[in-house]
């Protein structure tokens, strides 16, 4: 099955601005600002209404049997109809699944809407089953059939309050996120000149969404843990091979992610069968929660590894993982500031993270009672560790 992950940028559509607020004579700068302050006046906001938003960039990323590619439709100079047609274009032709971030709510209806305007022909999104009975209960349209997952949407359980933005999912993930760009600047860059630094902003969004629905494929079990690291793997794989620097800064910050999956394949082939409760070797089902603090990083990365080696006071210690005998064996829960606390590990360049992490690895869990016995240190010593 062909999969399609989509994003589109947009900036005011200052033309519609000029006839619907009789604004003639005043710059597409004036136009966009008294625009923004009329929406700012009526709900308190500047984001404004679906239909006033024109597309100036559209970048996709495509998943076949063939293999994965990225890229943005048309370049600087391609009109949005022609723009929004090759969209629909593609999906006539490859009749993927497509995968979005608020897609339902923003990208879908608002390339709907440019459609109309533009005179273009989409029949195969359009499709519900009369010419072909596959869509007929899998579509494009309903919002909950599978053909279009929108991902903000399904994983706040079609709940609005339940929502977050793709850069709040980024960072609780781990992901590389924005790289220092937000949808708030596009419209100074457009302003400046700047699509092409649009079009490198809509690809990295798309990129994170994909990494979004690989996590998410394996939650739902479609993934197996190796097929997961294997598309994380292609990602890279076709990051390395590409040009471009928003790519290489992609790469770059995507060096240390997913760790705790390979992390826990690892620990998978060192599985000994444990004979106490008390001192055992882990196995790749312990799932602990650990911070690690790169140097080169402002802040901290956060994971979940197959591995207790360490807590940081105060946290709740939780018996996780049952034992072959009736009771439990005591693991702690607690997350580990490598760097700050416990255990100290350097990443310099060209490390790997599991190599620099090895060792902590491969040592036995401590019981909780040493955990305990050294929680009632003086709230100094316990800083110490």
């Amino acid at each position: 099955m062909n999969t399609l992950v989509f994003d589109i940028e947009t900036v005011p559509d200052v033309a519609l601005g000029r006839r619907l607020y009789g604004l003639d004579g005043l710059t597409d700068g004036q136009v966009a600002k008294a625009m923004f302050a009329l929406r700012r006046q009526d709900t308190g906001g500047d984001f404004l209404p679906l239909e006033q938003h024109r597309v100036v960039a559209i970048s996709c990323a495509l998943r076949t049997a063939e293999g994965l590619r990225l890229w943005s439709l048309g370049d600087n100079s391609t009109p949005e109809g022609e723009l929004v047609q090759r969209f629909f274009d593609g999906i006539e032709k490859f009749s993927p699944d497509l995968v979005s971030w608020n897609g339902s709510a923003f990208d879908l209806p608002v390339l709907t809407y440019r459609a109309l305007l533009a005179g273009v022909q989409a029949p195969r999104f359009w499709e519900t089953g009369a010419e072909d009975r596959e869509f007929r209960y899998n579509n494009y349209l309903s919002r909950y059939h599978w053909r279009h997952t929108d991902l903000m949407d399904v994983l706040s359980g079609f709940q609005s309050r339940g929502r977050v933005s793709l850069a709040t999912m980024a960072c609780l993930l781990g992901l590389p996120g924005k790289l220092g760009f937000e949808g708030s600047q596009v419209w100074d860059a457009w302003q400046g000149g700047n699509l092409a630094g649009i079009r490198r902003y809509c690809e990295t969004d798309v990129l994170n969404t994909w990494l979004i629905y690989l996590r998410f494929g394996q939650l739902r079990g479609q993934l197996s843990r190796d097929q997961y690291l294997e598309e994380v793997e292609r990602v890279k794989t076709l990051l390395q091979a590409a040009a471009e620097p928003h790519f290489a800064e992609f790469l770059r910050a995507l060096h240390a992610e997913e760790v705790d999956i390979r992390l826990g394949r690892r620990m998978d082939r060192r599985r000994t069968a444990h004979k106490s409760n008390r001192h055992r070797k882990l196995d790749g089902s312990d799932q602990i929660a650990v911070g690690i603090f790169f140097p080169s990083c402002q802040g901290m990365i956060s994971a979940v590894f197959p591995c207790c080696v360490g807590m940081r006071p105060g946290f709740d210690r939780s018996p996780i993982v049952p034992s072959g005998d009736d009771d439990r064996v005591h693991a702690i829960h607690d997350p580990l500031i490598v760097g700050r606390a416990t255990k100290r590990v350097c990443i310099g360049e060209g490390v790997r993270l599991e190599d620099a992490l090895d060792d902590i690895l491969s040592r036995e869990v401590i019981r909780l009672e040493d955990f305990l016995r050294k929680d009632r240190a003086s709230p100094d010593q316990a800083a110490d560790r």
